[in-house]
């Protein structure tokens, strides 16, 4: 047998929670996923047209939220389509957790009421580039508040970070509509 190819796949209201003993933990309330020619193969893992076997994928995520580290957080609706080169992310909330022993450790606050990459290339996503025609970020609200310890850092600059997931990220367009930014000392 040369693979397994399925034409169409669809998932339709499904939802769940992941908590185990430790963090991170996380609640999805909806997902809804249409996969279209799947094959999966070697061959299919190799095609540069397709993305996790399937040559079209769109899926739309909804009331999701998340805890890991010092922060939690939450987002009301992600939408992606590889037909539409289109991905959506609404009402996104980042806060720190409320711990005092880890009251010196750097913390971030986020509210983003909507993000849209438009002309998005979700196949160069396997191969770890980011390329699209537009990022769009409406009305971000970021807090950040450094650690007060008198301790050098072990974390790594955001460059740095990056290599392991994203190599290369092209964006022809950024439009910033809105919003404010603080660091208070």
């Amino acid at each position: 047998m040369e693979g397994i190819r399925v034409e169409n796949l669809v998932l339709i209201n499904l939802g769940g929670n992941y908590s185990p003993a430790q963090q991170p933990i996380a609640t999805l309330r909806r997902a809804d996923l249409i996969a279209r020619d799947i094959l999966i193969s070697a061959a299919g893992a190799q095609d540069s047209q397709r993305l996790g076997y399937a040559r079209s994928l769109a899926f739309h995520l909804a009331n999701v939220e998340g805890q890991a580290r010092q922060h939690k957080g939450s987002f009301g609706a992600l939408r992606f389509s590889t037909d539409r080169q289109r991905l959506e992310l609404d009402s996104l909330r980042v806060q720190p957790v409320q711990n005092t022993s880890t009251g010196s450790a750097p913390r971030l606050t986020l509210a983003l009421p909507r993000l849209r990459l438009t002309g998005l290339k979700a196949m160069q996503l396997a191969r770890q580039q980011l390329q699209a025609d537009s990022l769009i970020l409406t009305a971000p609200d970021v807090t950040f508040i450094a650690s007060t310890s008198k301790q050098p850092t072990k974390t790594k600059a955001i460059h740095e970070q990056l290599p392991p997931w994203l190599r290369r990220c092209v964006l022809r367009y950024v439009a910033l509509s809105g919003g404010k930014c603080g660091c208070p000392a």
